[in-house]
């Protein structure tokens, strides 16, 4: 894919890259009008932001691929209403605190065993699913300030008990 979409393709809004074999560090391509981006299923080990995400970006699906860490390349501007992530099925591990604001940050089905203090400390997402996960403890600050947040799934997982105030720290 070429770096510069935008004097190839000046009105592209959505590109679909999904189930081939795209492998290692993808690129993201600079462009004007891209909204969407589906390079789910493929082989993708990370990301980068050659000249940033376009203004109007809103949707990316990164499922199933080779990724360990949440990308960066989107954090912190990208939040906005009805904005995505879509990161399930992967090999995602949570090192400290995920700096990205999405709408919808989708995290199920990766390799998530705990959620650590601050993780998702005064994000601007409404909701985050860890479903399917080996998450096995919860920190007490790990959503603290994390008012937009309206929706949390933590289905499937290895919780046997949750810690006082996990939940009412955040205000």
């Amino acid at each position: 894919v070429t770096s510069d979409l935008s004097k190839v393709l000046p009105d592209l809004e959505e590109l679909d890259l999904s189930y081939n074999s795209i492998s290692g560090e993808f690129v993201l391509p600079k462009c004007s009008s891209l909204k969407h981006l589906d390079v789910s299923n493929n082989k993708i080990s990370s990301f980068d932001a050659v000249g940033g995400v376009c203004q109007d970006f809103n949707y990316m699906n990164a499922a199933a691929n080779q990724l360990t860490t949440v990308p960066s390349v989107f954090a912190p501007r990208f939040y906005e209403e009805k904005s995505s992530l879509m990161l399930y099925d992967n090999q995602i591990e949570l090192d400290g605190v995920i700096d990205i604001n999405v709408d919808i940050l989708d995290l199920s089905q990766n390799a998530i065993t705990s959620i650590s203090d601050f993780a998702f400390s005064g994000i601007y997402t409404r909701s985050i699913t860890l479903e399917s996960n080996q998450i096995a403890s919860i920190s007490e600050t790990a959503f603290q300030n994390s008012t937009h947040l309206v929706e949390l799934i933590l289905a499937n997982n290895q919780l046997k008990s949750l810690k006082p105030g996990v939940f009412s720290s955040n205000q």
